[in-house]
């Protein structure tokens, strides 16, 4: 006969086992393994880590493919084609100078430089007009010195107006005839020699808007010395009345002078010029300076 405590050690028996039965199957299903370890108690064992799953392999690919792939990039990208550094292409712009295609060519620069020279003279001609002294009209207010020990002023006397260097002119017809002197040869630096009225009436058109002197180029001929262009006035050139007829040449001697040490020339730039009239010969000239 059963005693209330032997059915109840009967029944917690029978909950354990059951209960062993529903862990062994658990970890059964789920994959732990069950041993027994030290002393006789179970131990788990965890199920070994999943492997991971095979990388994709990638197919071989040719260099044909590759650039197959890089001609359709580059096409899409609108690329030409590549340039190494360094390296000029056909639709560079290439450098064309300061002047330029056009103007860098050896004739334009010729015209260019005539041009400059013209607009030099001109604008040494304006500088000349714009010296010129202008009277003005009307009464001068006098003026009133410092007040005296007796208290009275004084009028003062006018001041008299500073020098004004002479205005440059043009060539004119000197004291002998048949020579011309100037303070602006234009852009003519040198000695010439001229034959004919067409020769003397350009040269004077670029010198003189006065009428051209008359030349008689049968019988005589026409020598000229020009200076350059100086920064100041005070040179001067004059031609010799003296000409030497040499067996191979005729020698005409000309003399220049500058500024003095120590003396403030004229403002204004200057290119002093001289032109003698002299007998025509068939000899070559010759131009020798005196000093």
């Amino acid at each position: 006969m059963r005693t209330p405590l032997s059915s109840l050690v009967a029944a917690l028996t029978l909950a354990l086992c059951a209960s062993l039965v529903l862990v062994y199957f658990n970890a059964r299903h789920k994959g732990i393994a069950i041993r027994m370890g030290a002393g006789g108690r179970p131990a788990l064992t965890p199920p070994p880590p999943a492997a991971p799953p095979p990388e994709a392999l990638v197919p071989p690919v040719t260099n044909e493919q590759l650039h197959a792939r890089l001609q359709a990039e580059t096409s899409q990208l609108g690329i030409r084609r590549f340039v190494a550094r360094g390296e000029r292409t056909d639709d560079e712009p290439r450098s064309e100078g300061f002047l330029g295609r056009r103007l860098g060519r050896p004739e334009t620069r010729a015209q260019a430089e005539t041009a400059i020279r013209e607009i030099s003279r001109l604008r040494r001609s304006v500088d000349a007009d714009k010296k010129k002294p202008v009277p003005l009209s009307g009464k001068v207010v006098p003026v009133l010195s410092e007040p005296q020990a007796g208290g009275a002023a004084v009028e003062a006397e006018p001041a008299a107006p500073a020098p004004r260097p002479a205005a440059p002119s043009a060539p004119k017809q000197t004291s002998s005839a048949g020579y011309w002197t100037g303070l602006y040869g234009g852009a003519e630096e040198g000695t010439l020699t001229i034959s004919d009225a067409k020769a003397w009436q350009s040269l004077w058109a670029r010198l003189s808007r006065d009428p051209v002197p008359d030349v008689d180029f049968a019988r005589r001929q026409v020598v000229g010395v020009f200076l350059g262009p100086r920064p100041t006035g005070g040179f001067h050139v004059e031609i010799s009345t003296q000409v030497t007829p040499l067996p191979a040449a005729v020698v005409v001697r000309y003399e220049t002078t500058a500024p003095a040490q120590g003396h403030t020339p004229p403002e204004g730039g200057t290119a002093p010029s001289a032109l003698r009239a002299i007998e025509k010969t068939s000899l070559p000239v010759r131009f020798e300076k005196g000093r």
